[in-house]
């Protein structure tokens, strides 16, 4: 189409599609829907493709459960870029063509939706309720419509119910009756910590009591906070009540699940104060992902444990509740039997689920309103045992976590680099070049090159990796995931595909083999000389499992990760780079905070000052109902 010749609103949404504002799937939804209507008028017509656009949009590009009109804005879909030409072909004026046809887009679509959104909702659910139904005109049987507009929020059809169905089975437990609360004498025998320290309020007495008297308790704190202390006390007690009490552990993912197992044992053995039997009893518990869980079936994509086939368990313990979508948290809970105990854990200040929903984040904050209901349900762990209270890494995530620009921008320029760095040698920019982040990376791979590519077997040579991982926020640009896989390649002298020594990270599960998307091994040859690939054991702490290359599902190479994909893991040394992109969506608070809290001795950021600031103030927002839901 020439430029200058005004646009449809066909027209708009295919330019967004070309330039990368919505996806293939929107643009398609959007036209199905159209066709669909019945509608005969074309502003009925067009009203309908934007609305399916942006639904589809914010549903499964944006995660969010639905939009809320009275937040969400058509402009959201158009982050203000900087237009520097250098990825796109400038016009006469000096405004890329690219950028022009993209605003003269928005414009249309925000023309046809016209000024008063809610009312043109309204109208349309009445007109044409076989498409778009008003949920807050009809009583609890909502009909099957593609669209629901519950004011002020506009739904795809299957989050809409999957946000009632979960609100209603929370609701159920949350005001199941307590059973009876533990003395503060009987707190102390189960572990040592509790057994030396005062009852101050940090989280952790109250989550004793909640998990052990709630049907559901959810636990939620930084890394450090001593979420896996409290749950191996919490097993204790129950073990040591009731020692055939059917305890189920899980994960959303492989790495996090075996994380937890190792974290449980660890903590049995250094902190309990039980008899012998009841250590045995935790240590030999199994943990699975939610996936295996629930009996996922991946010929047909269902699920063996549901609400009419439940899991034979009395308690049910999650871990990185966060990471857990609207939809998977409510197979989760419709699976788990009415009268046994659901225990949640995670950090709500983290990267929410890569899917849709945010449930963790939803009901901590909920919680956190004075009159909440939830308060007597969640426990909020403050004190971190990992990071010294008041250190470089405590100050900077607290800082991060309040959105306090500044004050991050102080401590970073501060720190004395010994467990936190900003910048290239202390100074605080990204590489100029290709050849001097080549230079950079050189002295960062310093710490492999002396750690695990030395070691004498496999063993120690995973243990070694764990000690300096590099995250990036995205997998693109010269500073993603891709480029920095192959120049760290380079640099290692890693020529073969399966050189020794060469981490592989699983792109896609794999449920013959157990390999798991996230899932990271490392290439090494066996006593034969042979190049296996060897995984830890999810199911058996410390052992290991080798698999020749040719077996391994979808993978890639892992020297970098991103961020999102480092969610349940710990590293010694990280560093943390972020593109000089300030506008990019994928940089907020929850990613940079999640980023810093991977390390345990230290986190060197590559970041400009703009950057870090635009990303602290940026928070993920992902519209929602749940909240109001539950109150």
């Amino acid at each position: 189409m020439r430029r200058g010749i005004a646009m449809t609103v066909s027209e708009a949404l295919r330019t967004l599609r070309i330039n990368g504002f919505i996806s293939a799937f929107d643009l398609q939804f959007a036209e199905a829907l159209a066709r669909n209507t019945g509608a005969e008028k074309q502003e009925d017509i067009d009203c309908f493709r934007v609305i399916a656009a942006l639904a589809s949009h914010f549903s499964f590009t944006r995660q969010s459960a639905c939009i809320d009109i009275r937040a969400s804005d058509i402009d959201q879909l158009f982050p203000d870029l900087e237009d520097d030409g250098d990825s796109y072909s400038l016009s006469k004026n000096g405004k890329s063509e690219e950028r022009e046809r993209t605003d003269n887009a928005r414009n249309v679509l925000i023309r046809a939706m016209g000024k008063d959104r809610s009312a043109m909702l309204d109208r349309l659910s009445r007109k044409f309720p076989a498409v778009i139904c008003n949920a807050g005109s009809l009583g609890a049987e909502i009909p099957f419509v593609p669209l629901i507009w519950n004011t002020p929020r506009l739904y795809l059809h299957r989050f809409w119910s999957y946000e009632k169905e979960l609100a209603d089975m929370l609701m159920v437990r949350v005001r199941a009756p307590d059973e009876e609360m533990l003395s503060e004498a009987e707190i102390r025998t189960l572990c040592t910590y509790f057994e030396k320290a005062s009852a101050k309020d940090d989280g952790q007495w109250k989550s004793v009591q909640l998990a052990l008297r709630k049907k559901l308790s959810i636990m939620t704190g930084g890394p450090g906070t001593g979420k896996t202390t409290i749950v191996s006390a919490i097993l204790s007690r129950i073990l040591k009540e009731n020692p055939n009490s059917r305890i189920a552990l899980c994960a959303p993912t492989g790495k996090a699940q075996a994380r937890m197992l190792e974290s449980i044992r660890d903590e049995v053995q250094k902190a309990l104060l039980c008899d012998q039997e009841v250590k045995s009893r935790i240590a030999e518990l199994p943990a699975s992902t939610i996936h295996r869980l629930l009996k996922y079936n991946h010929h047909n994509g269902k699920f063996g444990a549901n609400a009419e086939s439940p899991l034979e368990i009395d308690v049910l313990i999650a871990d990185e509740a966060s990471m857990v979508s609207l939809p998977m948290m409510v197979r989760l809970m419709r699976a788990v039997p009415k009268d046994s105990k659901i225990i949640l854990l995670g950090d709500a200040d983290q990267l929410a689920s890569v899917e849709t929903g945010a449930v963790l984040a939803d009901i901590c904050q909920l919680a956190m309103e004075p009159t909440s209901r939830w308060k007597n349900n969640v426990a909020r762990l403050a004190v971190s045992h990992r990071f010294r209270e008041g250190g470089d890494i405590d100050n900077l995530k607290e800082a991060i976590n309040r959105g306090a620009a500044d004050d991050a921008v102080r401590q970073l320029s501060a720190a004395k680099g010994e467990s936190l760095a900003w910048g290239l040698g202390g100074n605080k920019r990204l590489p100029s070049d290709h050849r001097e982040l080549m230079e950079s990376l050189k002295i960062m791979l310093e710490l492999w090159k002396d750690g695990y590519l030395k070691a004498e077997n496999i063993e120690t040579a995973l243990k070694k990796f764990n000690e300096f991982q590099i995250l990036c926020s995205h997998r693109g640009g010269l500073l993603g995931t891709n480029s920095l896989n192959k120049l760290i390649r380079k640099s290692l002298g890693k020529s073969k595909s399966y050189d020794k020594g060469v981490p592989v990270m699983i792109t896609r599960n794999n449920y013959e083999h157990r390999l798991f998307n996230g899932d990271v091994g490392l290439c090494w040859p066996d006593a034969n000389g042979t190049t296996k690939v060897y995984f830890p054991d999810p199911e058996h702490s410390g052992e290991l499992r080798k698999f020749s290359p040719s077996m391994l599902p979808e993978h890639e190479d892992s020297f970098a990760m991103t961020v999102h994909k480092a969610q349940g893991s710990g590293f010694g040394e990280v560093l943390l780079i972020l593109p000089d992109s300030k506008e990019s969506p994928i940089l907020t608070r929850e990613l940079l905070y999640t980023g810093v809290t991977r390390t345990i001795n230290k986190v060197t950021i590559w970041a400009t000052e703009r950057v870090l600031r635009a990303t602290i103030d940026r928070k993920t927002v992902r519209a929602s109902g749940l909240k109001e839901r539950l109150r």
